[in-house]
């Protein structure tokens, strides 16, 4: 049978069993909330990469358009979204929230034109976010 030290003790005390419960408890907490941030990253990269397939989309759409149907064909600073009139053919279909695309330039009459396509959406909190691209065309 095997001895304990004098003066020592063979257990733990309900103080110390509870000071590591309290820990373990404060870490698992710690945990949680990273995964749930985590989630919500996962998230907002998902609709991220739907906005930018959509925002390339469009791009390719304008590059393949002839310079004297473009103005016809993307009006300018025309918020089009599904609810209005929606682009045909859009890869991801507006499944974003509150999904829109902008195209905008400044003089149609330039050459070469500048034109600006602003993809925006609202996140899981109801927050406004948007990616753009710059593209050219002459004629």
């Amino acid at each position: 049978m095997p001895r304990s030290l004098p003066g020592s003790n063979a257990g733990l005390t309900l103080v110390e069993v509870m000071v590591a419960t309290a820990i373990c408890l404060v870490l698992l907490g710690l945990v949680m909330e990273s995964m749930v941030g985590l989630g919500r990253l996962v998230s907002i990269n998902n609709d991220t990469a739907t906005a930018c397939n959509d925002l390339r989309n469009m791009v390719e759409r304008i590059r393949g358009t002839t310079f004297d149907f473009m103005v016809s064909t993307f009006p300018n600073d025309l918020a089009d979204g599904p609810t209005l009139t929606p682009y045909s053919g859009i890869t991801g279909a507006y499944s974003l929230k509150s999904e829109s695309i902008k195209v905008n330039y400044a003089n149609p009459n330039t050459d070469p034109l500048e034109i600006k396509v602003t993809v925006s959406w609202q996140d899981a909190k109801n927050r406004t976010r948007s990616v753009s691209a710059v593209t050219f065309r002459t004629r």
